[in-house]
């Protein structure tokens, strides 16, 4: 993927490492524990996740965890 697409596709692009850690520490609170989830997805897709988190140098599951909160608001599709 071309540095230009992966700038563009990363919603937390304009967010510090400061500022995204703030955010998902926001998330949390107040909203109970956190429990455990399975997600089946394509292997190659969770490899570029995980290369995606660390080049930004976040935890995977923190990662993933910022992408889905920031699409739940989101109209959903009739």
């Amino acid at each position: 993927m071309a540095e230009a697409e992966m700038q563009s596709a990363d919603p937390y692009d304009t967010m510090s490492d400061e500022e995204f850690g703030a955010y998902v520490e926001r998330l949390r609170g107040g909203r109970g524990r956190m429990v455990p989830v399975s997600l089946r997805m394509p292997a190659e897709m969770l490899r570029e996740l995980r290369a995606e988190a660390e080049q930004l140098g976040f935890p995977y599951q923190t990662y993933l965890n910022g992408i889905v909160a920031s699409r739940r608001h989101l109209p959903r599709a009739p």
